[in-house]
């Protein structure tokens, strides 16, 4: 049930490396045996334009290739904004029963949070990444909405955590995270999981 699930609610710029940092998250609870999962807004907006796009555009909206996600990129924002405008919470609703719906109780990471209505319906802990570039810069925000909230998400934020770019070196990415994991997780908070959120032993 969802009030028994713990959430972590992760914000920064497109490119921050937060889905980075929540599956390095997830990797070191998981190895003190944790349950602990991942969840995106944006996952929840591809699985309903999947089937439309696949159907007349032969793409999936979950695609990798480059240019295939340059030319849908359009088709999902517009389809995340209608359904915000149709309910700032839409999206947020969705997320928020997934979690209530998960069998076995555990820490939820919402791995794209964008909007400060997400955390004020969510609840729960917010933790704001940002990606430095060589000479200090961090990686700009992308688009007016970035460029509104990131900096309202940042002072907002519980935890605060800044990393070099780092060229896709996941090695690195994840000897960063454990530092940034001790400083959010105590010992004492790592026990009580254990015993409040077990990963489930198979049959």
């Amino acid at each position: 049930m969802m009030f028994n699930s713990k959430k972590y609610l992760i914000s920064g710029t497109a490119r921050s490396g937060k889905d980075t940092l929540t599956q390095s998250f997830i990797k070191i609870l998981s190895s003190k045996g944790i349950l602990a999962k991942r969840y995106a807004f944006a996952d929840e907006l591809k699985k309903q334009l999947d089937p439309f796009l696949r159907m007349h555009l032969g793409i999936s909206a979950f695609t990798e290739d480059a240019e295939e996600k340059s030319l849908i990129r359009p088709m999902l924002l517009a389809w995340g904004k209608i359904c915000r405008d149709t309910d700032e919470n839409y999206w947020a609703k969705i997320v928020a029963e997934k979690i209530k719906n998960e069998p076995y109780p555990h820490v939820a990471f919402i791995s794209d949070y964008r909007y400060p209505n997400e955390h004020k319906f969510l609840d729960g802990e917010t933790i704001h990444i940002t990606r430095v570039k060589e000479n200090g810069e961090s990686f700009p925000p992308i688009g007016e909405d970035e460029e509104k909230y990131n900096p309202v998400l940042l002072e907002s934020s519980s935890y605060k955590f800044s990393w070099k770019n780092y060229s896709d070196n996941l090695d690195s990415c994840y000897y960063k995270a454990q530092e940034f994991f001790d400083q959010v997780f105590s010992p004492e908070q790592i026990l009580q999981w254990q015993n409040d959120f077990p990963i489930p032993t198979q049959n």
